[in-house]
């Protein structure tokens, strides 16, 4: 991807439903641990390789 571009909640949703987008959550692990969407994927410097091997992005 070579430029960000801004979407809306809704075109979000229909975006992570469609498997078109991933939602990524980059907080602490605490904060994380205290509640995150279900479908986020916890990306840290330490999963940042898992993440590159699962997602082409």
């Amino acid at each position: 991807m070579e430029q960000f571009e801004c979407i809306t909640v809704e075109e979000a949703y229909q975006k992570l439903h469609q498997g078109a987008a991933v939602l990524v959550d980059i907080r602490d692990p605490q904060s994380y641990a205290m509640g995150h969407a279900p479908q986020a994927f916890h990306l840290t410097n330490d999963t940042l390789g898992a993440f590159m091997r699962e997602y082409d992005f």
